[in-house]
């Protein structure tokens, strides 16, 4: 993917984390980071972002019934969730996040933290070549 020019950002290497997108949870990463910068959020934890993620991922899953990779990890969380939950398939945004930051279910929280692994494999392109 080519992006375009920055005299403030190392351009290059933030356009690396499209190279490899057979799973596409680079680009869920990536929108939950806009997202939540756009907020004016300074502070973001890697669970605001999965949270922000797993809600994303919710309207593309349910409501119009993709499919995110035969193995993704967070299509099986959405498909998970709505089991386990009320959640109507055109829920608000803002209720799935809520909704995620109450639930203590042992398989989302597990699940969860697969999603947290993330960042090391998105990062790695912001790391110069040795």
């Amino acid at each position: 993917m080519q992006l375009p020019y920055s005299e403030n950002i190392e351009i290059q290497y933030l356009s690396r984390i499209f190279d490899n997108t057979s799973e596409c949870y680079k680009f869920f990463w990536f929108q939950a980071i806009l997202s939540k910068v756009l907020e004016g959020r300074d502070h973001i934890t890697y669970e605001d972002l999965v949270d922000e993620m797993i809600a994303d991922a919710w309207y593309m899953v349910i409501e119009y019934h993709l499919n995110l990779s035969p193995r993704d990890t967070l299509e099986n969380l959405v498909l998970y969730l709505q089991k386990i939950s009320q959640l109507k398939s055109s829920e608000k945004k803002e209720n799935i996040i809520s909704y995620l930051k109450d639930c203590t279910d042992k398989e989302v929280v597990k699940k969860k933290r697969i999603l947290c692994r993330i960042p090391g494999n998105c990062t790695g392109c912001f790391k110069k070549n040795m």
